[in-house]
């Protein structure tokens, strides 16, 4: 009854020290993962504050731009002077003059999204308004205050702004006759113009949203462009909801927040704050902008911003599979404690009990007292495995794991607590902290060692540094100690273990490395392949310049120079030049890095390869065979140079392969493209034997090549799989026919 009494008290005490344990671990790594989320929407807030910005300075340096066409070509400052005092069939002509200059451009720029061109005189009249020249002297409304403050302070303003007409960003510009101040002109642009360029130049969906209290019953009614928003007393704009669905992209545009997230990012719209949350559920974040007048300083509406949160979901999950695996070596580490020490007293019970038997009986002495050796024999073998087994488990810890008794000397320490901190284990047993750490550090330490002595804190969590006694290198890490109690139930020590923060960073950064340095490696092979093209293009034009320019020589020297003969010789060195000019045009378009994407037609795009591969086509006696079908021509928005490069690597690949395989005959490449459903496809075929299908699947990994190390880098195919995958957003794949490989590209057609 006594012994059930104990290891039931014993159970309880392990299974407290465990929840505190659990407790406190969950408590810390909650912290790291808020402190963590915190700091990345605190960035994300910034950097689209940033991107705004950007975005609408552009469209600030698009109307100086045309300010100042617009003033040198019309002398706009002029005729507002004479405007002021002419008769009315002057001020129609000066009208009727600047409508007609200013209609070509203001037609350009609604491409730009601008909406309206005003031009106003000093007294709030306008004089001409460029979407209807059949309005004009009549007085700017009460809700112009940003034409009211131009007027009074001659200087330039730009701002968000809503008026009877509608909604915009509004760039004014004061306009000078010498000094003499004679009007300003006002260029408005829709909020698609942000939304549209946000969407097109990042990777996120944007929207506008815009407080209805600022229009008027009257105009909402009769307006087609301003529509309720799902949130009641806000509005949307259709243009922008327009840009909306032409600009997002297939794998974002499913960026929808939860309910929940979504009534929250309604309750930022009264912040003057930039904000970032994220929805965890939808594994996405929501910017909030507000959009301010300058003048009162209400705001006008608000610019969302959405974007994929993979970064932090990844980072979390790792926090997460770290907690688990900390708690699971914890508890089993608890249960092997509780197992020794519920023995002991197991053992402690027996000893007692058989020797009040020993001293009840009086028969069969001696065999009484070898049965009862032999059973305790037993029970220390039984021990001492035990022992071992927790040894071998502390040892083969994949963490570092050390073990102090009260007076806080080491007792016991694992391989890989050497190998990190740097000290064998013949140097740090029966040592302390002192003897292992600078005092500045081994202060730390002992301090919340007695925490854990007193069971101040028990478990204790706590961060700190570790200096590595050879390499001298300062490690981040997060230490986890417990203490562990003798037979009396008394404190007897603590063991430990830690979480080395420093390689988690290291690793991150590692990744980034690799990352750049594969792209910095396919730009030489790049650079490499345009050189080898160069000069088989070159090799015949130099050679023909050379023999034309050494029979000229010859003449000259023998004295029998013909003019017409020479002209035309002349001529043939002109025309080759032009050629070898023609080319490096060629090559430069190709290897230049314009980012832009453009709509362009894949059959062009293959005729353009085929003359930069042509001449080492032809020096190798290999022929292509072109089925391209013109009749139906196939359209795709992409970035030119990134098509090419990813055409030139499979034709090269089959031309390499016919080379190393030393065929001779029947050297053809099948090129051919058609469309099939919305997609367009061009498919590469050669006779080159094809690959080994133990292989194939590997061709577009990085650093996997066929070739020998000297011919090849590995890196061709991974380059094309991610240009066609992740820039173009179409598919590439390879697969063997019965006399060599055939490649196929798909892309995503436009109108």
């Amino acid at each position: 009854m006594v012994q059930s009494k104990k290891i039931k008290k014993l159970r309880i005490l392990f299974i407290l020290l465990f929840l505190i344990f659990l407790i406190f671990s969950f408590l810390i790594t909650d912290y790291i993962k808020t402190k963590y989320t915190t700091t990345k929407l605190n960035n994300k807030s910034d950097s689209y504050l940033k991107i705004y910005n950007t975005v609408y300075n552009q469209y600030k340096e698009m109307s100086e731009v045309f300010l100042s066409g617009v003033i040198t070509m019309n002398q706009l400052d002029e005729k507002l002077l004479i405007y002021q005092d002419s008769t009315e069939n002057v001020q129609k002509s000066i009208r009727d003059n600047l409508y007609s200059n200013i209609q070509k451009r203001y037609e350009t720029l609604k491409e730009k999204h601008i909406t309206s061109i005003n031009i106003i005189l000093p007294d709030n009249t306008f004089l001409l308004v460029m979407k209807n020249p059949k309005k004009y002297n009549f007085q700017a409304s009460k809700l112009r205050t940003d034409i009211t403050y131009v007027n009074k302070t001659k200087k330039p303003f730009d701002s968000f702004n809503i008026g009877k007409g509608g909604s915009g960003f509004r760039f004014l510009h004061p306009i000078f006759n010498k000094e003499k101040y004679v009007g300003l002109i006002c260029f408005t642009f829709d909020a698609s113009a942000i939304t549209s360029n946000i969407m097109k130049q990042y990777y996120v969906l944007s929207n506008f949203y815009f407080k209805k209290d600022y229009f008027t019953d009257d105009f909402l009614s009769k307006s087609k462009i301003y529509k309720p928003s799902p949130h009641k007393g806000y509005l949307h704009n259709t243009k922008v909801l327009n840009e909306l669905k032409k600009a997002t992209r297939k794998d974002i545009e499913q960026l929808i927040p939860s309910n929940i997230i979504r009534e929250k990012t309604y309750e930022n719209f009264s912040s003057l704050n930039v904000e970032t949350i994220v929805d965890k559920q939808a594994n996405i974040t929501i910017t909030t902008i507000p959009i301010i007048n300058k003048i009162d300083k209400t705001i006008q509406g608000i610019l969302t911003i959405r974007a994929k949160a993979d970064d932090i979901k990844s980072y979390l999950w790792i926090i997460n599979l770290i907690y688990i695996l900390i708690i699971l070596i914890v508890c089993l580490l608890l249960y092997l404690f509780y197992k020794i020490i519920s023995e002991k007293e197991a053992l402690k019970f027996e000893v007692k009990k058989k020797t009040n038997q020993l001293q009840e009986i009086n028969d069969n002495l001696e065999h009484k007292i070898e049965k009862n050796t032999q059973e305790l024999k037993k029970r220390n073998s039984e021990l001492l495995q035990q022992k071992d087994f927790l040894n071998a488990l502390i040892e083969t810890s994949p963490v570092p794991f050390f073990i102090k008794n009260i007076d806080g000397k080491y007792i016991n320490v694992n391989k890989i607590w050497c190998e990190f901190t740097g000290f064998t284990k013949k140097e740090i047993l029966n040592k302390s902290v002192y003897d292992v750490a600078p005092k500045d550090i081994a202060d730390i330490y002992y301090e919340q060692d007695l925490k854990v002595f007193k069971l101040e804190e028990n478990p204790q969590v706590y961060e700190s540094h570790v200096v590595n006694k050879n390499t001298k290198v300062v490690h981040d890490v997060i230490f986890y100690k417990s203490a562990f109690f003798d037979e009396k139930g008394e404190v007897a020590g603590l063991i430990g273990t830690l979480l080395d923060l420093t390689r988690i960073k290291a690793l991150e950064e590692e990744k980034i490395k690799k990352e750049k340095l594969i792209l910095e490696q396919s730009k030489f092979v790049q650079m490499g392949e345009m050189i080898g093209n160069i000069a088989h293009q070159w090799r015949q034009p130099l050679s023909l310049i050379s023999t034309v320019t050494s029979g000229l020589k010859l003449d000259f020297e023998l004295d029998k120079i013909e003019k017409e003969s020479s002209v035309k010789n002349l001529q043939t060195v002109l025309n080759t030049v032009v050629y070898l000019s023609d080319t490096i045009n060629q090559f430069s378009n190709f290897i230049k890095e314009d980012r832009t994407l453009t709509k362009v037609k894949v059959q062009d795009r293959i005729l353009e390869v085929l003359k930069i591969l042509d001449a080492a086509l032809k020096n190798n006696h290999i022929n292509i065979n072109l089925q391209l079908n013109e009749e139906i021509p196939l359209y795709v928005e992409l970035v030119v140079g990134e098509l090419s490069q990813v055409l030139i690597n499979i034709i090269t690949n089959s031309k390499d392969a016919y080379l190393i395989n030393k065929i001779t005959t029947n050297k053809i490449i099948n090129i051919k493209s058609f469309k099939k459903d919305d997609f367009a496809y061009i498919v590469i075929e050669d006779y080159a034997g094809g690959i080994k299908e133990d292989i194939i699947s590997k061709i577009f990994d990085p650093y996997f090549t066929t070739k020998h190390q000297y011919q090849g880098t590995g890196l061709g195919l991974y380059i094309c799989k991610d240009i066609i995958e992740k820039h173009l957003k179409g598919k590439i794949s390879a697969k063997n026919t019965k006399k060599g490989v055939e490649f196929i590209i798909k892309l995503k057609l436009v109108k």
